[in-house]
């Protein structure tokens, strides 16, 4: 699509996203957990595409070893965001376990930023765009189940 010319191109691929755009979009992360609410990443446009893939160890219906609500990383790679979402989300089954699961991604230059949610717990490592508060009506929300 954008080497035909397209200025507004969103692929979602069950929570693998590839963005491209040149007006804002919000990006929503279904956790399935009350205490984060509905969340939204302000993804600001860009003359490229942007990867944004969350994994969870709790909701959809591939397998994980991870019991996180959510784990979501952003690449300008949208393969490589996809296997550290993936990663990511099998390793972490604790609160504790956020700072290890960041230190295997902070060394691959591709990746620029990461969340992890977990319970009542939200950890963000490196160049995460603006968090904003949504109100979607739970009907819309894609999830599996």
């Amino acid at each position: 699509m954008v080497s035909n010319g397209s200025k507004y191109a969103i692929v979602d691929n069950g929570g693998d996203i590839a963005i491209f755009s040149n007006k804002k979009v919000n990006v929503g992360v279904y956790t399935g957990n009350e205490n984060t609410g509905c969340l939204a990443f302000e993804i600001l446009p860009k003359n490229k595409i942007t990867g944004v893939c969350t994994s969870s160890g709790k909701i959809g219906h591939s397998f994980s070893f991870g019991n996180s609500d959510a784990v979501t990383v952003f690449s300008k790679n949208i393969s490589v965001a996809d296997a550290a979402a993936t990663i990511i989300g099998n390793i972490v089954n604790r609160k504790k376990d956020i700072k290890k699961a960041f230190r295997i991604i902070e060394n691959i230059t591709d990746i620029t930023g990461a969340m992890i949610v977990i319970d009542d717990k939200i950890g963000l490592w490196g160049n995460v765009p603006k968090i904003v508060a949504v109100n979607v009506p739970y009907e819309l929300i894609t999830r599996g189940r």
